[in-house]
Formats: C-alpha cells, structure tokens, sequence
C-alpha cells in the first residue's frame, strides 16, 4: 500500500535539522539572478540579509532586504524600490540596537547617471530615510562600505570599465553629507580596482587595497605613496579581491590571491588565499598563512580566491580569526564549472586552527562575505548556481559554529504536507507536494551536513537517487520563496 510506502513528515521522529543557530538558506527566483551582499546580526539573535536581484532580460537591479530566524528560516523579505533608480550593491550595518544602515549604488533610469545612495531603517523594517551622495557621477561599478563612526561611512570600489579606484567618506546627519572621491590614482602602471579601504594607523589618511598595489591617502584621499604588494615579501604576485582587518597598534590582516605551487607536478595557474599581516608603515608581509591549497593532478587547476571585502573577521569571544573565500576546482576536460566555499580559523599567530569546504562537485558558489556571530560561530553568505536550474543563480547563506560544523540536532514538531515515497528507496522518489503547489525546491542532505542533492521538483516528475551511496538522508523542501515547506529522512537502499 502507498500508506506503508510513504514516511510522511506527519509521523513525529526527531528530525535532524539546521538548528541550534546553525543553518543553510537560499532563495531563487525563476525570473532573475540573486546574490547575498551582506548581513547583520540583531540583538534578537535574527539575521538580516542585503542581497541584488539582477533581471539580465531588462537589465535591471534590485535590493531586497531578508530577515532569517536564529534557525535560519525566512521571517519577512522586502524590497528596496525607487521608481526611477535601479538599486544595485547593497552592504549593510548596524548601527543601533534598533536600527541599521544599507548603502548602495543607485542608478537613474533617465539620465543613466549614478550616486551612491544610503537608507536608514528599523530592525521590523520601517523605512526611515533614504538619502544619495555624489550625484551625476556616470561610471561607478562596484561599491564596497565600511562603519566608520556611528555618523560616517568609508566607501571605496572603482569606476569606469578601467576599473579605476575610488574612495571617500560620507557623512550621515540631519544637516550635512560630504563625499570626496578620486578616480584618477595615477603614478603606476598597476593602478586597478579597489577592494577595501582602511584607516591608516598613524590617523593621517587611508589605506585603499589595489589589484597589484596598496594606495596610502591623507584625510583628503589624495595619494601618497603607492605601495606594489609583489615588493613587500616573497611570495609571487599578491593579487585581485581581499580585505583588510585592523590586527594591532603598528598591523593590518590582509586576504589576496596569490600564485601557488604545493607539489610538483602542479599547474602554475593554480592559486591560494593569503591571510598575512602586514606593517602598517610600509605594507611589509611579515607573516602568513594560506587557505584552499590541495593538491590536485596535473592538468587540472585550484583557483582559490577570497570574498569581495569582508572575508576576515574576528571573533569577539576567542579573538581568533575566521577567512573566507571562494574554491574553484577548473577540471579538463570542462564539464561544469563547480566551486565551493573554503573557510579557515585561524589564531592570533595565524596558526591554522582548522580548514573546510561546503559545496558539492555539481554547483557554482561565490563567496561575498562573512560575519562572525555571537555564539562564536561566522556566518558565510554569497550565491550558488545549480546547474539544473540553468543561467540563474540564488542568493545563498550558510552558518557554522565555532568549530565549522553546519548542523545541530534540533526536535520539532513536524508538517503533515509532504511525504516522501518510496521509503526505503532505491533508485528514484518523489513527493507529495500541497495543493496548489507546482514546483518547489529540494535539498538532500547527508548526515555529515553536506547538500548531496540540490533541484526544482513538482508532483509527477520521479528524482534520481541512483548516484548516492547507501545510508540515511534528511531532505528540506522549500517554496520559491524559500520558505520551509517541509522536512524528513529517507533511507536510501
């Protein structure tokens, strides 16, 4: 009988979940692409998401803002919307207990002009103002925000299809706002992009992290001295993303991607995450450490490379270090391009406490930041591409304990929505999905934590099974909207 068949969600078993603060969340929307920019930890112990939604059709963007429960499931979401701007880029702060701050590029769909544009808002989500800096400016790209003061705001990225850097700092009161910004760092043949700005440990300016070079600033952001990183120690060609973390009274920590060689016969593309202190004087390595650095055959490549800017954190209970990034395995012959997560822990020595990786061999995923949370654990956040769900990507957050670990037993009382059959099965199950409901998203997931499975489902359509080995798997199904719809176990034979 279909009854015996089926292990309905209904019958009460503790089912292993994303619990205890630790948790997995995506959400994809069948029309567009999604990326998770930032996140915040309230004083309720929820999470606020800042992430773009990108329409390649009529080539717009959108922000929206999710709010996340402790366990990680979607409490609210809303849009971020200007009737004559598009909104894109979207890193977010704290900056009260009831209160936070989101800024991003906005775009006027008129006059194509850009600004850099702020919005202040009530942890329930109330708008309180939205105000823009730096008014017809054309050729912003990419923005990058750091909390300076409760009042101010550090903003660096670059501009132009040259990439050139920009900088500046925005005051945000009742009475006044004030951006400086320089697109013109001359004075080196290296001059590109800007990933993170910081500010100088003697307090006469600041320190802008270049491809190739560090840029020293006076108060005014006018350059001076260029600083090229390949020069300041002995490891080849420090490059691309990174971020700076204040270490001590004379350091900064550092991320870049560097060239890297672990044993021979390795490719000479391949690279790793550099996590290294610098002087704050003169920008000299002075330790280091790496992460995403295995070895693989000849012929194929590791390309590891950290998020965007805020992929150093520190915990504020132990004061060890979390790093971040993204890890591409680039196979030849290529089938699908699959990346993954690597996050390392690190202590004040810059010691390697531990490395992981979270992702499978079927999925794209890119890192943009991490935040370090307070049960001591960091939250990871970014996007994934599933290849079954063809050019569109979800916005992808992902949570971990102190020790890296993903999931925690958590006893809920279960839906009665959704069963799985066959179970015990074989080579193929499917669900029973409510009324009303064509397709939903599914996950299985191993007991180690690990996404085995990751695809669209609705009622007819049977899902393979036939890949994995033997054993016990829980399965999350979610709504388009990620909501949680329902979860279970079954036994594969």
């Amino acid at each position: 009988m279909k009854t015996v068949l089926f292990w309905c969600i209904s019958v009460i078993f503790p089912v292993l979940l994303f619990g205890q603060g630790r948790f997995e969340y995506s959400w994809l929307d069948a029309d567009w692409s999604q990326r998770a920019q930032g996140a915040i930890e309230l004083s309720n112990g929820n999470y606020v998401i800042s992430n773009v939604r990108y329409d390649a059709t009529w080539d717009e963007y959108s922000v929206f803002l999710t709010l996340l429960d402790p366990e990680g499931l979607m409490v609210k979401k809303l849009e971020v919307s200007q009737d004559t701007f598009n909104l894109s880029d979207a890193c977010i702060f704290s900056v009260s207990d009831s209160s936070f701050w989101v800024v991003g590029l906005s775009e006027n769909k008129l006059s194509q002009s850009k600004s850099i544009w702020l919005g202040e808002y009530l942890n329930d989500f109330s708008l309180i103002s939205i105000r823009k800096y730096g008014e017809q400016i054309a050729d912003y790209k990419h923005l990058v925000a750091h909390l300076e003061t409760d009042t101010s705001l550090l903003v660096s990225g670059w501009a132009g299809n040259n990439h050139l850097p920009f900088a500046g700092r925005i005051f945000f009161n009742k009475d006044t706002s004030f951006i400086h910004l320089n697109s013109e760092l001359l004075g080196t043949s290296n001059v590109l992009g800007c990933s993170d700005i910081t500010l100088r440990k003697d307090s006469l300016g600041y320190v802008l992290l270049g491809y190739f070079d560090y840029y020293l600033t006076n108060g005014k952001f006018e350059v001076t001295q260029v600083v090229d990183k390949t020069n300041t120690g002995q490891l080849p060609y420090p490059r691309a993303n990174g971020a700076f973390l204040s270490f001590s009274d004379s350091s900064y920590l550092v991320s870049a991607s560097v060239n890297y060689q672990l044993t021979w016969p390795a490719s000479p593309d391949t690279s790793a995450i550099l996590i290294g202190e610098v002087r704050s004087s003169n920008m000299e390595l002075l330790r280091y450490n790496f992460l995403g650095t295995e070895y693989v055959p000849i012929g194929d490549e590791i390309k590891s490379y950290p998020a965007s800017a805020f992929s150093i954190v520190r915990s504020v209970q132990s004061k060890d270090i979390f790093a971040g990034g993204t890890k591409d395995l680039i196979v030849f012959p290529p089938i699908n391009h699959a990346s993954k997560f690597v996050l390392g822990k690190f202590d004040k020595n810059l010691n390697k406490l531990w490395e992981k990786e979270y992702g499978d061999s079927s999925t794209y995923y890119l890192m943009y930041g991490l935040l370090v949370t307070s049960d001591g654990g960091c939250l990871m956040y970014g996007l994934r591409k599933q290849y079954t769900q063809g050019l569109y990507r979800e916005l992808y957050v992902l949570k971990v304990n102190a020790d890296g670990i993903l999931t925690g037993e958590t006893i809920i009382p279960l839906k009665d929505e959704i069963c799985c059959y066959p179970n015990p099965a074989k080579d193929y199950i499917q669900f029973d999905l409510p009324k009303g409901t064509d397709l939903a998203n599914l996950e299985l997931i191993d007991l180690s934590g690990r996404v085995v499975l990751a695809q669209k489902i609705n009622h007819q359509a049977p899902i393979d099974i036939s890949f994995l080995p033997q054993g016990m798997y829980m399965y999350q199904v979610k709504n388009k909207m990620g909501a949680l719809m329902g979860v279970g176990k079954v036994l594969k034979e």
